[in-house]
């Protein structure tokens, strides 16, 4: 191994290569390449969305964590392979409506985007009502979230919005 680099890929000449290949935008998207923002507040989706669109990427994913108000992504959801959705977590976490999860639900399911309910978190609400206190404090546990929304409504209209997807990570063929 020269350099310390371990040899290969890792060494210098590696290394060089790679960074060269990320100069070289006629080989961009770069195949396994996922691109990804968060964007918890409308102003973050307005800002952030149109650049990650605007980078070649093999895949582009939104975090909407933490959740902080109900967005909506317009035209520019199409455009994305999966989003992901959180509540906020710790002591000091603000509420999270699932309503604003269910929408977003919806539309991924018309746009035929990959979405990923990652936790509810610690202040889960449902319209003006909260939750029963969780004992995941991240409201990652989707089995004690359906209970908990259980105690308030029927579960059936909930059961999309607790869904776990993932985008296709299949190279296409050179």
């Amino acid at each position: 191994a020269r350099g310390g680099g371990g040899g290969g890929e890792a060494g210098h000449g590696g290394k060089r290569r790679i960074v060269a290949g990320l100069r070289d935008r006629s080989l961009w998207p770069i195949p396994g390449l996922i691109l990804g923002v968060s964007a918890g507040l409308q102003v973050s989706v307005n800002a952030r969305v149109p650049d990650l669109l605007a980078v070649p990427a093999w895949r582009r994913v939104v975090s909407y964590e933490p959740g902080l108000e109900q967005v909506d992504f317009g035209t520019l959801l199409s455009a994305l392979d999966w989003l992901i959705i959180g509540g906020e977590s710790g002591g000091r976490a603000r509420r999270f409506d699932l309503t604003w999860a269910q929408r977003l639900s919806e539309a991924c399911q018309r746009e035929r985007v990959a979405y990923f309910f990652k936790q509810a978190g610690r202040r889960p609400f449902i319209g003006g009502a909260e939750l029963p206190r969780l004992e995941d404090s991240h409201g990652g546990d989707l089995d004690e979230l359906r209970r908990g929304i259980a105690a308030l409504d029927s579960l059936d209209p909930w059961e999309p919005v607790l869904r776990r997807e993932y985008p296709s990570l299949q190279l296409e063929a050179a």
